[in-house]
C-alpha cells in the first residue's frame, strides 16, 4: 500500500530518478532517452525482481517446511 500511494504521488518523477541512480545532473539523460527502449527496460527489470521475490517466497517456504519438520 505504501508502494503504491508513493507511485501513485510521484509517477514519472520517481522513476526518473530511479533511472538516473538518484543523481538529479543524469535525469536530462534518462528525459531524452527512447521511450520505448525505457519501458522495455523497465518491464525486464519488473519482470526479473518478480522472479527473484518468487525464489526468495519459495526458500523460504521450503525452509519453514524443513523446520516443521524437525
Amino acid at each position: 500500500e505504501g508502494a503504491s500511494r508513493y507511485f501513485e504521488k510521484w509517477g514519472w518523477y520517481a522513476t526518473f530518478s530511479e533511472l538516473a541512480n538518484e543523481d538529479i545532473t543524469k535525469r536530462n539523460v534518462v528525459g531524452q532517452m527512447n521511450v520505448y527502449e525505457v519501458h522495455t527496460y523497465l518491464a525486464h527489470r519488473i519482470e526479473k525482481n518478480k522472479l527473484k521475490e518468487d525464489i526468495f517466497n519459495r526458500q523460504m517456504l521450503e525452509a519453514t517446511a524443513q523446520n516443521r519438520r524437525r
